[in-house]
């Protein structure tokens, strides 16, 4: 996700880590977090803000970062996908 020059990987990976649990691999919040505020692709940025908004329990750092891109991300598709995420976090 972090270092792929492959962006097919980059958003397989990013789709993949919305199963993961944060509470046993520590590196899921902090790479999908990175994924979102850095990745040249609007799709793998759009892939992060959604495995972020299906992670349990809630973290404010994750919260942080999608309230960041809902209001200036320059995709729609990724301000639109961490509104979404945000409302998820809202609902839990």
């Amino acid at each position: 996700l972090q270092s792929d020059p492959d962006e097919g990987k980059r958003l397989a990976a990013a789709r993949d880590l919305k199963d993961a649990d944060p509470r046993t691999n520590a590196e899921v919040v902090p790479a999908l977090i990175a994924a979102l505020q850095r990745d040249p692709v609007p799709a793998v940025r759009t892939a992060a803000a959604d495995a972020l908004g299906k992670l349990k329990p809630v973290y404010q750092p994750a919260g942080l970062a999608l309230e960041a891109a809902a209001g200036n991300d320059p995709a729609a598709a990724v301000r639109d996908a961490a509104k979404a995420a945000l409302w998820q976090y809202h609902l839990a």
